[in-house]
C-alpha cells in the first residue's frame, strides 16, 4: 500500500462505481504486499464503505514458512500418505496463528473476517497425525485411510489431486468414510468456534463469516465429500454472515438457478436475507455500475437484502 492520497483515490474510485464492501485477503505466510488494515478501514469507513477481511486457512505456504504445521493428504494410487502444502487446521501452533491474524483484523475494525478454505480440504486431505490421534480418541479406534477408499472391494483410482466425481461417491464408500469426513469437518468447526470466542472476549464487536460453496444447499452429501462443507452444521456455530462462492461461468446460463436457488434455501434456514452474501470470482469484474450489479443479482434471482460481491479488489 502506498500513500495516503492513493488510498483516498483508489477507495473513491471503488466507491464511485457503486462498490459499498471491500473484500480483501490477509495472508498467513510470507507474503510482500501486506495491508495496512488500520489505514484501510479509516479510510473506508470515511468513505461509507465496509471492509471485509478474509482469511485463507488452506493458503499455499512456502517451503521456509511450514514450521512443521503443514497437512497430510493420501495418494489413493500408491496407498502413501504425503505431505501437503496446505497448513493443517488441527495443529494447536496453527491455530494460535489463526488467532492472533484474526485479533489483529478486529483490533484494525474490520466489518467482517471470513474463514476461507481454497483449496478445500477435500477427501483425501486431513490425515495429519493431529487429525488421525483426534479420530482414535473420538472413536476409539484408528483410521486406515486406504480403507476409506474402496468400493465394492476395489480400491478408488484417484485420477487427479482433489478432484473426486460425484458418480463414483454415492453409495460407495463404507460408513467409516461417511463417519471421517463428517467428523473432520465438526472438528474444523469447533477450531473455528475456539477462534471466534477468543477474539470476541477482547473485541466483543467482532463479526465472522465462513464462505461455502453452492453444493452445501443443493447437494450438501457432495459438499461434505468434496469441501469438507456442511451448511446445517455450520449454522449451529457463530457465524453472522455466510458467503456462497461462485466461479464467474456460475452466474450465466443454466448454472445460475442453482446459485438462486442455494441462496434462497439459506436464507429460509436463516430467516434472514442479510446474512448471506454470494460471492462471483472471475478474471475481470462483470459489472462496474450499481445498476448493472442489480441486473446480475436479478437474474440470479437473490432476494432483497443478499449480499453481491465480485472477488477480485487488489490494494493499491
Amino acid at each position: 500500500m502506498k500513500s495516503e492520497a492513493t488510498l483516498r483515490s483508489w477507495v473513491a474510485s471503488i466507491k464511485s462505481n457503486g462498490t459499498n464492501t471491500l473484500l480483501l485477503q490477509q495472508h498467513l505466510f510470507g507474503h510482500r504486499h501486506e495491508i495496512r488494515w488500520k489505514d484501510l478501514v479509516k479510510e473506508a469507513h470515511r468513505q461509507g464503505i465496509r471492509v471485509y477481511a478474509v482469511l485463507n486457512l488452506r493458503e499455499g505456504m512456502f517451503y521456509g514458512d511450514s514450521r512443521g504445521w503443514g497437512d497430510v493428504r493420501f495418494n489413493a494410487d500408491s496407498g502413501a500418505l504425503r505431505p501437503s502444502r496446505s497448513p493443517d487446521l488441527l495443529h494447536p501452533e496453527f491455530q494460535e496463528s489463526i488467532k492472533r491474524a484474526a485479533l489483529d483484523l478486529a483490533t484494525a475494525g474490520v466489518d467482517l473476517i471470513v474463514f476461507r478454505f481454497d483449496p478445500p480440504s477435500g477427501p483425501f486431505d486431513g490425515f495429519s497425525q493431529h487429525g488421525l490421534d483426534g479420530f482414535r480418541r473420538d472413536f476409539h479406534h484408528p483410521l486406515s485411510p486406504r480403507k476409506l477408499f474402496t468400493s465394492g472391494g476395489r480400491p478408488w483410482t484417484q485420477d487427479s489431486p482433489g478432484v473426486m466425481p460425484v458418480v463414483q461417491v454415492r453409495g460407495g464408500f463404507a460408513p467409516e468414510f461417511w463417519r471421517w469426513v463428517g467428523w473432520k469437518n465438526r472438528e474444523y468447526q469447533n477450531v473455528l468456534d475456539g477462534v471466534m470466542a477468543v477474539v470476541r472476549q477482547q473485541q466483543p464487536g467482532a463479526r465472522f463469516g465462513i464462505e461455502l460453496h453452492t453444493d452445501t444447499m443443493t447437494n450438501p452429501r457432495r459438499a461434505l465429500v468434496r469441501y469438507t462443507e456442511d451448511f446445517l452444521e455450520s449454522r449451529q456455530r457463530l457465524f453472522d454472515r455466510f458467503i456462497v462462492a461462485v466461479p464467474e461461468r456460475g452466474v450465466h446460463g443454466v448454472a445460475k438457478s442453482s446459485v438462486g436457488q442455494a441462496a434462497i434455501e439459506m436464507t429460509e434456514l436463516l430467516d434472514d436475507p442479510s446474512m448471506v452474501f454470494v460471492l462471483v470470482s472471475g478474471r475481470r469484474p462483470m459489472w462496474s455500475t450499481v445498476n448493472e450489479a442489480l441486473i446480475v443479482k436479478a437474474s440470479l434471482g437473490l432476494q432483497q437484502g443478499v449480499g453481491l460481491g465480485f472477488r477480485g479488489h487488489h490494494v493499491p
